[in-house]
């Protein structure tokens, strides 16, 4: 499934509160990592369809539009679940994207 652009997904959540759905996005993140060790299969546990990097890509498009940034998350953080799920992730190749 193809990464949707910021329009795109802003129009998909249009109503729902920017900052509930970064907090799902992490809680999801971190429940992967943690409790499934990154595994491919856990994937559909992500909120976004598209794997680990459409959910990196739609929190920083969240987080780049807050105004006010939460205490509870970085850009930092986004980017260490990046980091996780992905970049030194050994399994992640095993992940079959959907185009």
């Amino acid at each position: 499934m193809k990464i949707m652009t910021k329009e795109e997904f802003f129009n998909f959540i249009d109503g729902l509160n920017h900052y509930s759905m970064l907090d799902r996005m992490v809680s999801d993140c971190k429940y992967v990592i943690n409790m499934c060790e990154c595994s491919p299969k856990a994937f559909h546990f992500l909120w976004a369809s598209g794997g680990p990097k459409a959910q990196i890509a739609y929190m920083r498009y969240l987080w780049e539009d807050m105004d006010e940034k939460p205490e509870w998350t970085s850009l930092e953080a986004i980017d260490e679940y990046e980091r996780k799920l992905i970049t030194d992730n050994p399994r992640y190749s095993e992940w079959k994207e959907e185009g």
